[in-house]
């Protein structure tokens, strides 16, 4: 797969997006951050979307993951890596 939109309100309009995966092979479980693997003005594509800035943070740890570049590696089934204690924002 190339791309693949997404659409969190399941209406093709509300707030659509684009997944960029990078995945290893042949498991393709494992999942990378393209910013360390593709030469991109990653900071400007950031910009363009109508998204909040930002990602949630850990308040035990406000600083962890808050780049772009610096990211975990996820993998399909593993632990969710945000499961915060502290988390900000807070689940509605």
């Amino acid at each position: 797969v190339v791309a693949l939109s997404g659409d969190p309100e399941e209406t093709c309009f509300g707030r659509p997006h684009l997944h960029l995966e990078i995945r290893d092979y042949p498991g393709r479980g494992w999942k990378y951050n393209p910013i360390n693997l593709i030469d991109a003005d990653w900071d400007n594509l950031a910009l363009v979307g109508s998204f909040r800035s930002g990602f949630e943070r850990d308040l035990d740890d406000p600083r962890k993951w808050q780049q772009l570049d610096d990211q975990p590696p996820a993998v399909t089934g593993g632990p969710i890596l945000n499961n915060f204690a502290n988390p900000w924002p807070r689940s509605r």
